[in-house]
């Protein structure tokens, strides 16, 4: 997969309490709050705080607070809950309520996108409830569609050069500037009619619809400069109101001449605004984010008893191997997105019952091969040494086969939007390309990307061949890969480091996840409403 530019959401957060513990020795709570976000492993960076509210328990916040958020970071934030002393928004230890937190992935993956914290104050006790709502900012993904014509348009051409009209289209900046954004082909005659174009919102005019756009027409020349004929100018509000109007051209420099009234004139022909759907609009409307992770158990790991294993397991548990690193590191952030958090865990490549199997669930249970959250995927993963054993060789296609038909299985669908990743951990190169190619090209198809680490420091190079960065792959049919669905990365190369990890390669999943969808023609569904919540401990989040 081609690395793209990083793009962060903007988010707005809006907070409220309910049934606040009033502990101050006078009057009533006049509560306010500040917001934090955690930017490395112990500092936190105060995004604002609320006003006060006066004499409530259950106070609703005006003041919003704006977060970037990044799908591929586990990103904190954190509330600190106030009483005010004296109508002003000061905070002491004092007057300190009490504090909550949770990850922003946990707010943006919940049902409507609300979340009900409990209130912890110095003393650990309970102290009330904080509900955190997120709603992406007002942003433009949309594209517009449009296509202009010329009428009457001054012909400047000589008798040795054919009349070739073309326009240049502008985003005209405060300080008077001007952005080219669009070039036309170059047409023909007084009358001409240019190709329709699509271009970004954004990029027009900068999510300003009132901007000055500026259409400059020249005749085209292949030797020398182009001739200037004319200009007109107008905003992308103006041309969605009346798509009909016209506009004039004038050439400033003929506009003193007596006799001279226009260059002609532009006609919009087509102005048609293509909804652009985000990733947040699909999780907004319900979509889930299945995660299924793979094991390699192959021999060349070396057994796990010994301490120079990729599988060693460290008996105090403080540090942890890469295997573990990887598994942490992807499922804390792509479970924030999954309702249930089961997550179905198999290996390759080991001994069951003394039987070599490249598909086998770590659960020993063919109907039930789920771990559940992150705390059950690490301790599945610890306790299957108790009966796999370790062989070989690394083979892939049984693997792929089993998630892709379970995929195909699903149906998914309008009202059925999930996708799943495929997490795929693994010390070697693979023994089965083509068979692994053929079972690739079909998932490409599929709601479904693949993510594979290579663990320690063997040759990975057929892994590169799967990434499809440089050439898209073509199974032994002659079938080509419908998208590029599999990143992969040696852990080695991010020295080793989780956090570097989880942003290599989870990354573009929020693109891969759009543009399947797109292709399917599959839109967001309606927003998911917030959960009534009773305030009970079963609506509550703790991190």
């Amino acid at each position: 997969m081609v690395e793209q530019v990083k793009k962060c959401s903007k988010l707005q957060l809006y907070v409220s309490c309910r049934n606040l513990t009033n502990h101050l020795d006078y009057g009533g709570l006049d509560p306010f709050v500040e917001v934090y976000e955690k930017v490395n492993d112990e500092n936190w960076v105060k995004l604002g705080t609320s006003e006060v509210v006066q004499g409530s328990l259950n106070p609703v916040f005006v003041t919003s607070f704006s977060l970037d958020y990044f799908f591929e970071e586990n990103q904190m934030i954190k509330f600190m809950v106030y009483g005010s002393e004296d109508s002003e928004n000061e905070a002491t230890d004092y007057n300190l309520v009490g504090t909550c937190s949770c990850p922003i992935g946990q707010l943006v993956g919940t049902q409507g996108q609300t979340l009900a914290l409990s209130i912890i104050n110095e003393s650990k006790k309970h102290s009330g409830y904080l509900i955190a709502r997120i709603e992406e900012n007002s942003k433009n993904n949309d594209e517009i569609i449009l296509q202009f014509q010329g009428s009457n348009i001054e012909d400047v051409s000589s008798f040795f050069s054919p009349f070739e009209p073309f326009f240049y289209l502008y985003r005209v900046l405060p300080n008077n500037e001007k952005l080219r954004i669009y070039m036309s082909e170059y047409s023909h005659g007084t009358d001409p009619l240019w190709k329709p174009f699509t271009k970004k919102i954004q990029d027009l005019c900068h999510d300003d619809f009132d901007m000055k756009l500026l259409l400059e027409i020249y005749d085209y020349k292949t030797i020398g400069d182009h001739e200037y004929i004319g200009s007109t100018e107008f905003s992308l509000q103006q041309i969605i109101e009346n798509p009909k109007q016209k506009f004039e051209l004038i050439n400033p420099r003929k506009k003193t001449k007596s006799k001279y009234v226009n260059s002609g004139f532009v006609y919009i022909v087509t102005c048609t605004m293509k909804k652009i759907p985000s990733f947040f609009d699909y999780i907004q409307g319900g979509c889930q984010i299945a995660l299924e992770v793979a094991i390699d158990f192959t021999g060349s790991n070396k057994h796990p008893s010994s301490t120079s294993s990729l599988h060693y397991i460290d008996p105090e548990g403080i540090k942890l191997n890469h295997y573990q690193k990887a598994l942490q590191a992807v499922s804390e952030i792509l479970l924030h997105y999954d309702s249930d958090k089961k997550v179905p865990m198999y290996g390759f490549g080991g001994k069951v019952n003394d039987v070599i199997s490249h598909c086998f669930p770590l659960s020993r249970d063919d109907d039930n091969p789920y771990a559940i959250g992150v705390d059950g995927i690490m301790d599945v993963y610890k306790r299957t040494f108790e009966y796999v054993g370790l062989s070989g060789p690394t083979l892939f296609a049984d693997l792929l086969k089993k998630v892709i038909l379970d995929i195909e299985r699903e149906n998914v669908s309008q009202n059925n939007q999930q996708y799943t990743i495929l997490l795929i951990l693994t010390d070697g190169e693979i023994h089965d390309m083509d068979e692994t190619i053929k079972w690739v090209v079909r998932g490409s198809a599929s709601a479904l990307s693949i993510v594979i680490v290579g663990i320690g420091n063997e040759n990975f190079t057929k892994m590169t061949i799967l990434d499809a960065d440089k050439e898209p792959l073509v199974d032994s049919d002659g079938k080509k890969m419908l998208r590029d669905i599999v990143q992969f990365v040696p852990f080695r190369d991010l020295d080793n480091s989780p956090y570097r990890l989880v942003k290599e390669v989870l990354d573009e999943i929020p693109r891969e996840i759009v543009n399947f969808f797109r292709i399917k023609n599959i839109v967001p569904n309606p927003p998911v409403q917030p959960p009534q919540f009773t305030f009970s401990q079963d609506n509550l989040f703790s991190p």
